[in-house]
C-alpha cells in the first residue's frame, strides 16, 4: 500500500484539510470588503517525476490520484464556489531541488498549500521554511522521528503515521514476550555515503533510541549495504547476533530497504 495516491483513499480528506486551512483566512478578507468571487486554491505538488520506491509514487500516479480526489470533492458538493489549481514541480527526492522549487512557488504565488515532498531530505527544509511563508505542508511521507518536533515543523501535517508508531508496536511485542535485548540488522548507504542515511536508518532509529533508554546500554546493531553484499559475512553477523540476542529474553530484527 502506498499512501500518496488512490489506494489509501486519502486525497479527498487531504484536499478538504487544505481547503479548511485556507478558507478562514479568505473569509476574513471577504468580510472586510466586497465578495472576492470564486475562491482559488493553489495546490503546490512536490513529487518526484520518477520514483523507484513503492511507497513514493511518481508524477503520473500522484497527479492522477489528486485529480480523482478533486473531482470527488466537487461531485459530492463538499465545497462550492472554489477553483482548485494544481501546480506541479519535480522534487526529485532532493534536499536541494525540493526547497528550491517550493521557494520558487512561494515567490510566484503559486501555492496556498504544499502536497509533499515525501522524501525525508526534501521534506525537512520545506517544512522548516513553510511557517515563515504561511504555507502549510501536508504529506504522507516525513515519517522520521524528528518531524514530530512541532516547534521546528509548525505547519507540517503527516497523514500516514511515523516511525515512532513502529517503535510503539515493537515495544508492545517485546513487552508481551518479556524480551529485553534487541538486535537490529539494517540497510544503510555504506558504499556510497553521498546518498546519506537510508530510510531504513530512520525506521530503526526510534527502536534503537527507546531500547537504549530502557536498558541503559546500546542495543546490538549492524549496518549493511544491500548493494554491496559481497563485502559482508552474513554468517558471522548472524552468529554474533545469535550469541547476543537469542534466548527467551533476546530477539533480532532485520530490516532492509
Amino acid at each position: 500500500m502506498w499512501c500518496f495516491g488512490i489506494k489509501c483513499g486519502l486525497f479527498p480528506e487531504l484536499i478538504i484539510l487544505g481547503f479548511l486551512t485556507l478558507v478562514s483566512d479568505r473569509a476574513v478578507t471577504s468580510a472586510a470588503g466586497a465578495d472576492p468571487g470564486p475562491l482559488e486554491i493553489k495546490l503546490g505538488v512536490l513529487i518526484p517525476a520518477v520514483s523507484q520506491k513503492e511507497d513514493i509514487p511518481d508524477k503520473s500516479r500522484a497527479l492522477m490520484a489528486m485529480r480523482i480526489g478533486l473531482e470527488k470533492v466537487r461531485r459530492e458538493g463538499v465545497v462550492s464556489g472554489v477553483d482548485f489549481v494544481l501546480n506541479y514541480r519535480d522534487s526529485d527526492c532532493s534536499e536541494t531541488q525540493g526547497p528550491l522549487h517550493a521557494m520558487d512557488m512561494y515567490y510566484k504565488n503559486e501555492s496556498h498549500v504544499f502536497f509533499g515532498p515525501m522524501c525525508t531530505y526534501a521534506t525537512a527544509p520545506v517544512a522548516r521554511f513553510s511557517p515563515f511563508w504561511g504555507i502549510p505542508v501536508i504529506t504522507p511521507g516525513a515519517r522520521a522521528e524528528g518531524f514530530k518536533n512541532k516547534k521546528e515543523y509548525r505547519l507540517l501535517t503527516r497523514v500516514s503515521g511515523s516511525y515512532s508508531n513502529t517503535e510503539e508496536f515493537v515495544s508492545e511485542v517485546l513487552s508481551k514476550f518479556s524480551w529485553r535485548e534487541v538486535g537490529i540488522i539494517y540497510h544503510n548507504n555504506k558504499k556510497n555515503p553521498v546518498l546519506a542515511d537510508a530510510e531504513t536508518f530512520f525506521l530503526c532509529k526510534p527502536i534503537y533510541t527507546q531500547r537504549e533508554k530502557l536498558t541503559s546500554k546500546q542495543p546490538y546493531n549492524v549496518q549493511i549495504d544491500v548493494t554491496d553484499m559481497e563485502n559482508y559475512d552474513l554468517g558471522k553477523i548472524l552468529r554474533e547476533a545469535s550469541s547476543r540476542c537469542r534466548s527467551k529474553s533476546h530477539n533480532v530484527t532485520s530490516v532492509k530497504n
